[in-house]
């Protein structure tokens, strides 16, 4: 379904519909498009294209990771010169990275603006780690927080983006986001305009490319997956102008940025110039990550109330949040299922309360980055290299689980340490295996050029 917004007459309509009507030239790539504009200062929604249809995320996920850091800043309860601590399960995400060990640290400070910048993988999953106690509680926080701003089509399952069949989203749910984070949190909103980012010794340029070449830019986040496409969220500001725009399913970051470009350009001539915003602030706690459920069931029952009264004109109905939000002493009862669900929390997981924020544990990570499923607890292992230091290991495991995609989903990369005439290895295996499955699997790998064996678990 396709709808534009009527706005102050015919030509600007008709601007808008022809910059985004390149968009249907390709039938392949036509149904994972969608398109939203929205004027940031009224919340008039001046462009909108298949807006409510589900598509992938895909980096444009840490702009939620972002909103409840910056949340827990306003809070008190984080500040910028914060240590976030890199685990293992973090260090082994898949690329866009930082590539730090595990035990290494980095500052909140240097963290956002390695989402901001590199989109760095690795350093939003040590977030959701130190904050939440693993990434899959993290992602249960961002999924409760997607619906308290009126998020409604939106699942998250991670910090990063990374790809995953459940997690989805809309261009008009990123929209949402996007307004949320610029009027919620304007000074910290700024950070999205930082062009480079210099971490142990190396620069990294920001992805998004508009920031360079579009008058206005301020941000905020691109993203891409092979099933997501070339994604942009993108804040203009020009006068007391202000738009966001929302391009999901690029072919190419090119051909997204020129679409983005040309629907900006359209939506700057009809958004209202307006010295501030007419649209309320809303900010709201993000659930306790250390809250105790007294009643499961009761409180995923139990309806969202909303006692803040807005300051000044609400969203409109189009994009505005839920009139309701829930206490906070039940908001974990809400983030944890009443089962553990299938194939990606075990019942240990799913009882478990969330950890307050970066408190300090006793015990180490498991050396397992990821649980392996209950299909998939096979005897067999595909191992892809031995070497000399475990940190060769690990980036060894990275780089195949970026190349493979889907075929080693749901099977845990792990490290084997052996000693083979005095000399150390460090063996880098998936594990999880029926011997069937892992040939197969392994028959593929070396289709893409990745060395490996089928062994039996040690």
């Amino acid at each position: 379904m396709t709808t534009m917004a009527m706005g102050r007459g015919p030509l600007g309509v008709l601007a808008l519909a022809l910059c985004f009507g390149v968009l249907g030239n390709s039938a392949g790539m036509a149904a994972q498009r969608s398109a939203y504009v929205v004027d940031a200062k009224t919340g008039e929604v001046l462009f909108s294209r298949d807006a409510d249809a589900p598509r992938y995320p895909a980096s444009l996920a840490k702009m939620m990771t972002l909103y409840i850091v910056f949340d827990l800043i306003e809070q008190k309860r984080l500040t910028y010169q914060t240590p976030v601590k890199m685990t293992q399960h973090a260090a082994l995400q898949a690329p866009s990275n930082l590539g730090l060990e595990p035990g290494a640290t980095i500052s909140v400070h240097d963290a956002v603006l390695a989402l901001i910048t590199k989109s760095a993988n690795d350093v939003a999953a040590a977030l959701a780690d130190n904050l939440a106690g693993s990434e899959e509680k993290f992602a249960r926080v961002m999924t409760w927080k997607a619906r308290q701003l009126g998020m409604k089509s939106t699942t998250f399952r991670n910090a990063s983006g990374l790809p995953d069949p459940q997690q989805v989203t809309t261009a008009h749910d990123m929209g949402v986001l996007a307004l949320r984070l610029a009027l919620d949190f304007p000074d910290h909103f700024k950070l999205f305009a930082t062009r480079d980012f210099k971490f142990n010794g190396a620069s990294y340029r920001n992805h998004n490319t508009l920031l360079f070449t579009y008058e206005g830019t301020d941000g905020i986040k691109t993203g891409y997956t092979r099933g997501s496409g070339f994604n942009l969220v993108a804040s203009v500001r020009r006068g007391n102008k202000h738009v966001i725009g929302v391009l999901v399913g690029g072919r190419s970051a090119g051909d997204r940025n020129s679409q983005m470009r040309a629907l900006l350009s359209a939506a700057l001539g009809r958004a209202k110039s307006i010295d501030k915003p007419l649209i309320a602030s809303r900010k709201q706690p993000p659930p306790r990550l250390l809250a105790q459920a007294t009643d499961e069931r009761k409180a995923q029952r139990k309806p969202v109330t909303n006692d803040a009264e807005p300051t000044a004109k609400p969203l409109p109905p189009s994009i505005a949040a839920p009139e309701k939000k829930e206490r906070l002493a039940t908001v974990a009862a809400k983030l944890r299922p009443t089962a553990p669900q299938s194939t990606d929390v075990s019942p240990a997981v799913a009882k478990a309360p969330l950890a307050a924020p970066f408190e300090t544990r006793t015990k180490e990570p498991p050396k397992v980055a990821a649980p392996v499923t209950k299909t998939d607890r096979g005897p067999f292992q595909i191992q892809v290299g031995a070497y000399l230091t475990q940190s060769e290991a690990h980036k060894r495991l990275i780089a195949v689980a970026s190349t493979a995609g889907p075929l080693l989903q749901g099977h845990a990369p792990i490290t084997m340490s052996v000693t083979k005439q005095s000399t150390p290895l460090h063996r880098a295996r998936f594990a999880g295996f029926e011997e069937a499955k892992a040939t197969a699997v392994c028959r593929s790998l070396k289709a893409k050029s990745v060395d490996c064996i089928v062994v039996r678990a040690d």
